[in-house]
């Protein structure tokens, strides 16, 4: 099984967004954050550009 590597970000940069409203701070205010999954997900980015070389393998 495959998930496109950029609609998984794009949907956790929707939801960290609306996160930061709802709390009413602004990124600045974050010190770090934490990205993980669930068992073996696997995503390969090219280190030049950032974008996925392929989609990500479940």
């Amino acid at each position: 099984m495959e998930h496109d590597a950029d609609e998984i970000w794009e949907t956790q940069a929707e939801v960290a967004a609306s996160a930061i409203s709802g709390a009413g701070i602004s990124a600045e205010n974050i010190a770090a954050i934490g990205i993980t999954n669930q068992r073996e997900t696997t995503v390969i980015w090219d280190r030049d550009t950032g974008e996925p070389i392929h989609r990500a393998i479940v």
